[in-house]
């Protein structure tokens, strides 16, 4: 043993540096647990507290330093509580623009220690890990295996519900003052003390592709003021509530210098979003499919009866407003080639406008508003013509059909 340090606020809570890692007890030691999460099985010859934070300061013999953030739930938590679901207080979080900077090369000399995660951190108590039909399996077939026993062959039906079967999850729940969810985060799953940070902010995903394995959704700060934790539990599909609701705050670090005029418009301008790109996204997709289908026009003459000169011409002109189409959707091909500088497409001006909502305390500045504006201004001019292409290029595969062609499919 090197030292031995006593928490500050509890005094039952006790924290011992040994030649084989950190221990911590609640019972003023009678029963000492060792600290694993995250740490290795090192020499720790120190170790001091630091109140304001309440972080556990560590250092050890040749690893260098090592920070317990916010120690705190374990002044909640003995032998009989965790057997229960618990989640903790969260304590005041501080909202900021984090910078995300970089630096040169320094050899041996650079040195890189992470920072507590940005956010909320939200910390929980998880009774028992989540078992599996699989994970139930191997323990059993374990035992046999200990005591020289045949091991059964479980069966193709069991293997494929072992297959089959959905993760258990930890849900946490984010509501505003009005009881309204903001966000939903996934915990971890493993026994014991958890935590996850939650980066204060909201998602405004205006749809999902069922062609994507991800869709990464825009997400905007939250306003500062009281929101509600709740610690959810989604197991062999139920939803339940775990444990008791805690409030915690989220507050700006100060005040901003400058106020944005147009703030009180902030949740007008994003629901006009949304309702914007829910109908950008899936007019393009089925712009998109569209031209997959015509590409496979050339395929299909193979198989046609007759092919006219007035087939091929009008062909030939859905190719060109395709072509059309694509630059005023994404600018001259031609100019991206050599870099040249090109008028702004839809998605540069929403790009500069969804800007304004993220990395920034201000907010939209006018010129985003107005670049948001004058990208739909384009979207209406362009739109006709996307809806009239998809609707001849279905007409044209009707009439190849009709002519002997294979049924051309997504």
């Amino acid at each position: 043993v090197w030292r031995i340090v006593q928490d500050h606020i509890d005094p039952n809570l006790l924290f011992l540096a040994t030649e084989y890692g950190l221990y911590f007890s609640n019972n003023q030691g009678e029963k000492w647990i060792k600290f694993s999460n995250g740490l290795p099985t090192i020499s720790i010859r120190d170790l001091a507290i630091q109140k304001r934070e309440n972080d556990l300061i560590l250092a050890t013999f040749g690893r260098s330093f090592y920070v317990l953030d916010d120690y705190s739930p374990l002044r909640n938590i003995d032998s009989e509580k965790s057997k229960e679901f618990i989640l903790f207080d969260t304590r005041e979080a501080l909202q900021y623009n984090p910078v995300r900077s970089g630096s040169s090369s320094q050899g041996t000399s650079f040195f890189k220690s992470k920072n507590p995660p940005y956010g909320a951190t939200f910390t929980y108590n998880l009774p028992n890990s989540y078992e599996t039909l699989k994970s139930k399996r191997k323990k059993k077939e374990a035992k046999l295996n200990k005591d020289n026993l045949d091991i059964p062959f479980p069966g193709w039906v069991n293997l494929d519900k072992e297959v089959n079967e959905k993760s258990s999850k930890i849900i946490l729940e984010i509501l505003d003052q009005n009881g309204l969810i903001v966000d939903r985060v996934n915990g971890t799953t493993k026994k014991g003390i958890n935590r996850v940070s939650w980066p204060m902010t909201r998602p405004i995903l205006s749809s999902i592709k069922s062609n994507s394995g991800f869709n990464y959704p825009r997400t905007i700060p939250v306003s500062p003021g009281t929101y509600t934790l709740r610690l959810m539990e989604l197991n062999k599909g139920k939803y339940n509530l775990v444990s008791d609701e805690k409030k915690f705050k989220v507050k700006r670090i100060r005040k901003n210098i400058l106020d944005n005029p147009i703030s009180d418009d902030f949740e007008q301008l994003i629901s006009d979003f949304v309702e914007f790109d829910k109908d950008y996204v899936y007019s393009l997709e089925k712009y998109a499919n569209a031209k997959k289908k015509m590409q496979k026009f050339e395929q299909a003459y193979r198989y046609v009866d007759e092919i006219s000169s007035k087939l091929i011409s009008d062909i030939n002109l859905l190719e060109n407003e395709m072509n059309l189409i694509d630059t005023a959707l994404n600018g001259n091909k031609s100019k991206k080639d050599v870099m040249e500088k090109d008028n702004p497409t839809i998605s540069n001006r929403i790009s500069i406008a969804m800007r304004g909502f993220s990395g920034n305390s201000y907010g939209p500045t006018k010129t985003q508003i107005n670049s948001f504006e004058i990208a739909k201004k384009q979207w209406n001019r362009i739109k006709p013509r996307i809806i009239n292409f998809i609707e001849s290029v279905e007409n044209k595969i009707q009439f190849l059909e009709s002519k002997g062609s294979p049924k051309i499919i997504d």
